[in-house]
C-alpha cells in the first residue's frame, strides 16, 4: 500500500488524487462468534473480537474513480483496541483493493496518465480476441512503445 501511494504521489502529485469512505460498518458480534471457544472466552471476558467492512472510493483527477471493498478483523482483550484495529485493517484492505483497479501509464516522452480499470464485461460472443483498453488508448496517442504500470 505504501509503495502504491508513493508511486501515485510521484507521478501525479499529492493533490491529483484522493480517497473517501463510502461505508464503514461493524459486523455484528453474533455473526463472528460462531465457535464454542469464542463464546466461552467472550463469556469470561478474556477477549473481544471485532470485524468491520469498508467501502472506499479512490478518485483521480481526469481519470475518474474506482471503488475498493475490504474487511478487517482483530481480537484483543480491550474492546476499544479491537474496534480501532479492525477499522484500520478494513480501510487498509479497501485501499489495497482500490489501487489494484488503477493503472498508471508512463510514456517514454515523460507523460503520465492514470486509467481506472473497470470490471471485465461479459465474454464477447464474436470470437475476436480481447485487447487491453489501456493499450489501445495510448497506442493511438503515441507511436512510441507503451509501458503500463499496474499496482
Amino acid at each position: 500500500l505504501n509503495r502504491s501511494m508513493e508511486l501515485i504521489n510521484y507521478y501525479l502529485g499529492f493533490n491529483q488524487w484522493c480517497t473517501s469512505l463510502l461505508q464503514l460498518n461493524e459486523v455484528l458480534a453474533e455473526d463472528i462468534m460462531n465457535t464454542d471457544l469464542d463464546r466461552d472466552l467472550k463469556e469470561k471476558g478474556l477477549q473481544s473480537r471485532s470485524r468491520y467492512v469498508c467501502e472506499l472510493k479512490l478518485s483521480v483527477k481526469e481519470a475518474g474513480h474506482v471503488v475498493g471493498v475490504g474487511s478487517g478483523q482483530f481480537t484483543h482483550r480491550d474492546p476499544l483496541i479491537s474496534r480501532e484495529l479492525s477499522r484500520k485493517y478494513a480501510v487498509t484492505d479497501a485501499m489495497k483493493n482500490a489501487f489494484t483497479k488503477l493503472a498508471l501509464v508512463v510514456l517514454p516522452n515523460g507523460k503520465v496518465a492514470a486509467h481506472c480499470i473497470q470490471p471485465a464485461p461479459p465474454e464477447d460472443t464474436t470470437g475476436e480476441p480481447e485487447t487491453d483498453p489501456v493499450e489501445i488508448l495510448f497506442q493511438k496517442a503515441s507511436d512510441l512503445p507503451v509501458n503500463i504500470t499496474r499496482f
